[in-house]
């Protein structure tokens, strides 16, 4: 009960999806002074990621995006160093995959954030 009354109490605290995806990729890349090698993909980047079968991501309607969807989605490949490792995705659709959903995603991610001073 008190976990509910601290959720609803913050609530305006909270991330957006997208924002916790900034903050888990580009963000801690930053932090730990790995920005060139890891944090977005990008050609000559390491990057691991898993391929859903739904964009949970950018939902951005809540009484659609109730949590469940995340809890619902099915993982349809796995993705580590570039090679799939998991699952089956034709190389032609990684690439779509990775643009369609990280590239826009990733772009307004750069452009509504501000650059700290190195």
């Amino acid at each position: 009960m008190a976990l509910i009354m601290a959720i609803c109490r913050y609530s305006n605290e909270k991330l957006t999806r997208k924002q916790a995806l900034k903050g888990m990729t580009l963000d801690a890349a930053y932090a730990s002074f790995q920005e060139h090698e890891i944090g977005s993909l990008q050609v000559g980047k390491k990057a691991d990621f898993v391929v859903f079968d739904r964009d949970f991501v950018g939902c951005e309607d809540e009484e659609v995006c109730d949590g469940s969807e995340i809890l619902e989605a099915k993982v349809k490949a796995v993705v580590i160093d570039g090679m799939v490792a998991w699952g089956k995705l034709p190389r032609s659709e990684i690439w779509k995959v990775i643009h369609e959903l990280f590239g826009k995603l990733i772009t307004r991610a750069i452009r509504s954030s501000v650059t700290p001073l190195r």
